[in-house]
């Protein structure tokens, strides 16, 4: 059920707003990733729509003021040429922005952008060459250096806030978490270590069924820690309800999406353009996705939303 504030209007949990359909990773476990780098989106959302949006969130209510608005779902938030001018499009409304990054790159923003930032991820999944470079693919000692130009800009201008190394913890980097964990208490990063899975919602169901192709399948059962899946899904609660569906997810053109994980090209991937819907149309169009029960059932919506935590697991 969509809340309402007190003044009547529903309330979104949280709003998602890819402003970079492009990402220049090769993480073969994402959707993005593994999709050829001339066939990915390569829109970015410009300051005029991005301001469109943000006014109708504001002046409809949305979402609770002095939220933070999640910039980015599929894509690098960082390759957006616009992103200075949009986070302070999100300060002018009084929001704040998440941004996750892999930190590919260290771009300039200005005072008033940074000012508007909320807290940062660093999207991490080795500290070695060797296994960094089997997922991410970008050269680690650059990354490594871009997070701390980050946190050294952070810390030079004395903004609060949070910034997190999400660790993607595959079979063959475990002997990297210490190290890891590490560099963060050096750097004043929070360390998030956690099982990376199938970043791909129909390679999760595909899994779940036991469809998966047979190469594919063996690849995952190399790299990815999935022994836990069966248990942790059994654990879901009765009648679980999806929290994307308190959601609302746009992408980098201003559509309307089901929710972030349905992939681009699915039928129930667009609900239609988040400006010309009315508030109405797109609370029946969230709830009204066919897609949305496979997933449920199978599984797939709670392994997603409730990733498991590496320390859950494993004692070091």
């Amino acid at each position: 059920m969509i809340k309402i504030t007190i003044y009547g209007f529903p309330v979104f949990d949280s709003v998602v707003i890819e402003i970079s359909g492009a990402c220049n990773a090769n993480c073969r476990w994402c959707i993005t990733g593994r999709t050829p780098m001339l066939e990915r989106s390569q829109f970015f959302m410009t300051p005029d729509l991005f301001s469109k949006i943000i006014k109708r969130i504001s002046n409809e209510k949305m979402i609770l003021p002095r939220s933070t608005l999640a910039l980015y779902s599929w894509g690098e938030p960082v390759l957006n040429p616009h992103l200075s001018d949009l986070c302070e499009i999100a300060g002018q409304y009084h929001f704040k922005v998440g941004i996750s990054t892999n930190a590919s790159r260290y771009v300039e923003l200005s005072e008033c952008a940074l000012r508007n930032i909320g807290y940062v991820h660093f999207s991490v999944s080795g500290m070695t060459q060797e296994t960094y470079g089997r997922i991410h693919g970008f050269d680690v000692i650059s990354v490594l250096k871009n997070i701390q130009q980050w946190c050294k800009t952070f810390d030079r201008m004395k903004i609060k806030a949070p910034r997190t190394m999400v660790f993607h913890v595959y079979k063959f980097n475990h002997t990297d978490i210490s190290e890891a964990r590490a560099f963060c208490s050096a750097n004043s990063i929070d360390f998030f270590p956690y099982y990376a899975y199938f970043n791909d919602w129909e390679r999760s169901l595909a899994y779940l069924e036991q469809s998966l192709p047979t190469d594919i399948k063996e690849q995952a059962t190399q790299e990815l820690e999935l022994f836990y899946v069966k248990d942790h899904i059994a654990q879901a609660p009765q009648n679980y309800r999806c929290p994307q569906f308190n959601n609302l997810v746009i992408d980098e053109t201003g559509q309307l999406l089901t929710c972030c994980v349905v992939p681009r090209g699915h039928p129930n991937y667009s609900l239609g353009h988040f400006l010309d819907m009315s508030l109405p149309e797109i609370l029946e169009a969230k709830r009204s996705q066919q897609c949305c029960i496979k997933c449920l059932n199978l599984g797939a919506a709670w392994w997603v939303n409730d990733v498991m935590p590496y320390k859950n697991i494993h004692e070091e």
